[in-house]
């Protein structure tokens, strides 16, 4: 990552679909490289007569890697990669990158209206004197969300995403290492956004409400981000700890039982009619666990859509498309529709797939449906990718 900040999304980002060189014949993509803290996912999509498919997909652990920061992380990272391509039957070695969100600060800041071309110059200095950060020390991604009103001045909404400079030399290094030529780094936001842009507007249930910007929250195992976008641009991202890990460790401390039991218990039963055979305490003190973690989140959740409401001066938004491996749960759902005011529609993030066996092709792999950000991450630099309209 040569340039200490990179401006995202929007019509300020001129080489964001330009294809590099033309390398991948016949519409194969780069290979995407989506790292967690605790997974690596691999995914090579592929576009045969307009039609998306995925050429290869393979995940591999890196649990033991959560939270590292020394030279021992590039070598897990290293051999996780390396194990995910051995599963897989991915073609060439361009890859891009999506940075773990736990390594990603995310900062808003406000500045002057200016010419585009200025604006990367005034956010690496507002960025210097505000937040401490330096050319040395770190890595700025930012979004022009749009024009806000402070006071009586029209100003300039920014999203900065930063990463320190440190952890990014340790990602350049592990391509490197694996001869693998890394055509791009990027953060969840813009991967998310990518993926919303080419299945364009969702079948919402309330059609007739015209949509002014769409709020996603993909709510998954281990990380539930909120997305707000419109005309083609990220206005409002955040990462929440509230997840569905979460919902499993305090379901385990309620009800004493291992983790991954509480999981397989909320994942079985938790919208069944029976849900916890005859002991009814036991399903009281169940529901009343889950739906306390829920509110919680719905807060969450109500304090986005308000922000945006508010530094925007625009319509609060109705709807809300929902996500991620928590989708089936439908108490959660509910919780979301009634605390908030919004009207929640669900959907299979794996539906921009043009068959069902490709879809079937990954849930092979993790059938929680949690590929939003691999989807998108895998389109990056396709000119012709126009399935849908954000």
């Amino acid at each position: 990552m040569k340039c200490f900040v990179t401006c995202l999304g929007g019509e300020n980002i001129k080489g964001e679909k330009r294809m590099l060189g033309g390398i991948w014949k016949k519409h194969k993509f780069p290979i995407a490289v989506d790292v967690s803290n605790r997974s690596v996912r691999l995914l090579q999509a592929e576009l045969n007569h307009n039609r998306l498919s995925v050429a290869s997909a393979s995940e591999a652990s890196l649990s033991c890697a959560e939270h590292r920061e020394d030279d021992r992380y590039e070598k897990i990272l290293c051999e996780g990669i390396s194990q995910a391509i051995s599963a897989g039957s991915f073609v060439g070695n361009h890859a891009v990158l999506c940075l773990p969100a736990a390594r990603v600060s995310v900062k808003h800041m406000r500045l002057p209206q200016m010419p585009a071309d200025e604006l990367p110059m005034a956010v690496k200095w507002e960025a210097s004197q505000r937040f401490g950060y330096t050319e040395d020390s770190h890595v700025l991604q930012f979004y022009g969300a749009g024009e806000v009103l402070q006071g009586d001045e029209v100003r300039e909404e920014i999203i900065i995403f930063s990463v320190k400079k440190a952890q990014v030399d340790q990602y350049i290094n592990v391509f490197d290492e694996l001869n693998m030529v890394l055509g791009g780094i990027e953060v969840d936001a813009a991967s998310l956004l990518r993926w919303a842009a080419y299945r364009g507007k969702p079948n919402a249930k309330s059609a007739e409400i015209e949509v002014d910007a769409e709020v996603i929250i993909d709510v998954g195992q281990y990380q539930t981000s909120v997305l707000i976008h419109r005309h083609g641009r990220v206005v409002f991202y955040k990462v929440i700890e509230i997840n569905g890990h979460r919902f499993d460790r305090e379901l385990s401390d309620h009800l004493n039982i291992p983790v991954n039991e509480a999981h397989d218990l909320r994942m079985r039963h938790c919208d069944a009619g029976d849900e916890f055979g005859a002991d009814r305490i036991l399903k009281e003190k169940a529901q009343e666990t889950l739906r306390n973690i829920a509110a919680e989140l719905a807060r969450e959740i109500g304090l986005c859509l308000r922000y945006f409401s508010v530094t925007f001066r625009g319509k609060r938004p109705e709807v809300v498309t929902l996500i991620g491996s928590e989708i089936s749960q439908k108490w959660l759902t509910e919780i979301i529709e009634n605390q908030c005011g919004v009207s929640i529609h669900t959907e299979n993030a794996l539906d921009v797939l043009d068959s069902k066996a490709e879809a079937e092709k990954l849930l092979l792999l993790d059938s929680n449906m949690a590929w939003a950000t691999s989807i998108g991450l895998s389109l990056r630099n396709g000119v012709s990718l126009q399935k849908g309209a954000a």
